[in-house]
């Protein structure tokens, strides 16, 4: 769309919910989440709207981030078959190589909130946040070694 509103483009017509556009760092893809109440998944799409690929398959994805150089995307999902704990996950940008960096524990008041990438893409830090407290920590994860560098309470 152009700064005066004129010259739009719809992206994406699914049947679902098509939220939170992310644009990769290389401005070559966006990256969204694309589902129902019950699932979302990750999607990309060439800024024009082409080449669209589901990257994620059977998880509620509650975010995710671009890694600095645009090959690897983080982020946070739920599985269906343990709803106490979440996952946060990489992968290449082109849905291959899934890994799990970190199972975190979570229930109606734990789950974690956000997420970043640092700016070398060698760790994460995420907030694990206590719902309906003032209270949340923020850890960090070396992406490559994948070791948690603040110990669970």
């Amino acid at each position: 769309m152009d700064a005066d509103g004129g010259n739009k483009k719809r992206l994406t017509d699914y049947p679902e919910y098509d939220t939170s556009p992310e644009w990769s760092p290389d401005g070559r893809r966006i990256a969204y989440t694309s589902g129902n109440i019950s699932n979302f998944d990750i999607r990309i799409m060439n800024p024009d709207g082409s080449d669209k690929k589901q990257l994620t398959t059977g998880a509620l994805i509650s975010g995710f981030d671009w890694s600095p150089d645009s090959r690897r995307i983080a982020y946070i999902c739920r599985l269906t078959k343990d709803p106490k704990a979440m996952e946060i996950r990489i992968m290449d940008a082109d849905g291959s190589n899934k890994e799990v960096l970190r199972s975190v524990p979570c229930n109606p008041s734990r789950v974690v909130m956000g997420f970043a990438w640092s700016p070398d893409g060698s760790k994460i830090a995420f907030d694990y946040h206590i719902i309906d407290v003032v209270n949340s920590d923020i850890y960090v994860i070396d992406v490559p070694a994948m070791e948690k560098v603040k110990k669970w309470d």
